[in-house]
């Protein structure tokens, strides 16, 4: 199986998947501003790229991250119409528990992106989930 990764270095990395037509995305990092991740659209850009309309996307967000700084939803809206206008069909996203806040933050950022997203606490059944026709 063909993989193709992206990252930035204690913040994120994405694994492309062309023969799934899917990416899988997890964030470990303090994302506080835009400048600790000067790479991330450019990288969420190649990684669409290199699949076909339909794709899905996989998000992990690692217990130990910070809730991201209010800089950064630009960022992560801009990749999200990245991903709408590249034919995402599904995201599925895992987030712990315990990371209350930034559930908070990403329930907002999803709302507004247009995109079919679900946030799940179980990392299985978000699986689950993104996979169904």
């Amino acid at each position: 199986m063909e993989v193709t990764k992206f990252e930035e270095k204690d913040q994120y990395h994405i694994e492309v998947y062309p023969d799934k037509n899917r990416f899988d995305m997890a964030f470990f990092g303090h994302m506080k501003s835009e400048k600790s991740i000067p790479h991330y659209v450019e990288h969420v850009e190649k990684a669409v790229g290199m699949l076909k309309p339909g794709h899905l996307t996989f998000v992990e967000i690692a217990e130990k991250s910070a809730p991201p700084g209010f800089s950064i939803t630009k960022l992560l809206k801009q990749s999200q119409d990245i991903m709408k206008k590249g034919g995402n069909r599904k995201t599925a996203v895992y987030i712990s528990p315990k990371l209350m806040l930034q559930r908070m933050t990403l329930n907002v950022v999803t709302k507004l992106s247009g995109l079919d997203i679900k946030v799940f606490t179980n990392k299985d059944e978000a699986v689950k989930w993104m996979e169904e026709e």
